[in-house]
């Protein structure tokens, strides 16, 4: 039976597929791919290859062939179909382009009034951002020239109530802190000027010391020197007597100035 079909197959002949008959709506945009590439292997099915004869070789190289053919021709009208496409979306690609540059610029011409009228509230609003920010900062520093840092955003929070009851808050602190410094301050100038006062009067007093030790080293010198040299005039006085009457020593002593005499008359009373 299968020698009887293969004899019956002229693969010269054979036409896998035919060009004009192709429905490329059908095989491109709908499922008739399947049913085309389906009748294709119902005729390649039909043949029956023999390499075994040089015939056979060439009939299966022939219908190889013709598939690839077939494959050829269906990827050409493809193609076409593609080109065809994309020439028409092209066009469509135009026009939506002029659709959307004329209508973009169409809306925002009908649109203006309305910018505008935002770009001049942004406009505003960034004023009063500004003016807000010129106002949460004065507040910081003038919370900070009474000893209290705040961070901008907490500040930022506040209304004009609240801010002026942490600003009298924060006075009425520095004000009490000022006011312990300046007793703390007080009582410290206090206690400097007590001992300062101490020190004058214990440097008068090493003065008033030092005066007395030093004149009475002074006298105890000069009582040395006296005793001294009235110790001499004493002795010499003394021998003079042998060649003196007692009388005379004692008018001699009397009349003197010398200070040893002077030490010698308060000594024995002349």
């Amino acid at each position: 039976m299968e020698a009887a079909l293969e004899k019956t197959v002229d693969v010269e002949s054979m036409e896998l597929i035919v060009a004009e008959k192709i429905d490329t709506v059908s095989v491109f945009q709908g499922d008739g791919m399947g049913a085309l590439i389906d009748g294709i292997k119902r005729l390649v099915d039909v043949f029956v290859p023999d390499a075994t004869t040089d015939q056979g070789r060439k009939d299966i190289i022939s219908l190889a062939y013709k598939v690839s053919q077939s494959k050829t021709l269906i990827v050409a009208k493809g193609d076409a179909v593609t080109a065809d496409w994309k020439a028409k979306t092209k066009v469509v690609n135009g026009n939506i382009k002029i659709a959307k540059t004329r209508l973009d610029a169409l809306r925002d011409k009908t649109r203006q009034p309305v910018t505008d009228w935002e770009a001049e509230e942004e406009e505003k609003k960034a004023v009063e951002v500004e003016k807000k920010k010129v106002i949460i900062q004065s507040r910081a520093d003038e919370l900070l020239k009474y000893g209290k840092p705040m961070p901008f955003m907490e500040l930022a929070v506040l209304d004009d109530e609240e801010y002026d009851t942490l600003l009298f808050d924060v006075k009425e602190d520095f004000k009490a802190e000022e006011e312990h410094k300046a007793e703390e301050e007080a009582a410290f100038q206090k206690e400097k000027a007590r001992l300062a006062k101490i020190a004058d009067e214990q440097d008068v007093e090493r003065k008033r010391l030092a005066d007395v030790a030093r004149h009475a080293k002074e006298a105890r010198i000069a009582e040395e020197a006296i005793l001294s040299c009235a110790a001499r005039c004493f002795s010499r006085t003394i021998l003079s007597f042998s060649s003196c009457s007692l009388a005379m020593a004692s008018r001699c002593f009397r009349s003197t100035s010398c200070s040893s005499a002077i030490y010698a008359k308060r000594t024995f009373s002349f």
